[in-house]
């Protein structure tokens, strides 16, 4: 926030968990700017692991959240089949005061078929 280049860019992360029997589960990852200020001290480490998860050469990371998130959407009479990772992201427009804030574009992040080995 007071570096010399300060990130210009709000990031978040969300997943879709789609089951075996095509029901779609939204799941999001904790967000610094909806928590209250003693959960936002207690997450710091969410905020800091989602930076580290959207650099280049992750993917193996991305694999292994992939499959954490189809764990916890894990039924046996519907299992995930499915996980996209998404990353939303917009524009910070510093003292811009015209009530017009970017909408966050989603880009896909990662998606992979659940191995149902991977669910234990």
């Amino acid at each position: 926030m007071f570096a010399p280049n300060p990130i210009l860019t709000n990031t978040y992360i969300k997943a879709v968990v789609i089951t075996e029997h095509s029901h779609m589960h939204v799941w999001e990852y904790p967000r610094m700017d909806q928590l209250g200020f003693g959960e936002r001290y207690r997450k710091e480490r969410y905020r800091k692991f989602a930076e580290n998860l959207l650099q280049d050469g992750t993917s193996l990371l991305l694999a292994d959240v992939v499959k954490h998130i189809a764990r916890l959407y894990n039924d046996p009479a519907d299992p995930p089949e499915k996980v996209i990772l998404l990353k939303y992201e917009t524009e910070i427009r510093p003292w811009s005061s015209d009530g017009n804030e970017p909408e966050p574009s989603p880009t896909v992040l990662y998606e992979d078929y659940i191995d149902p080995a991977d669910l234990r």
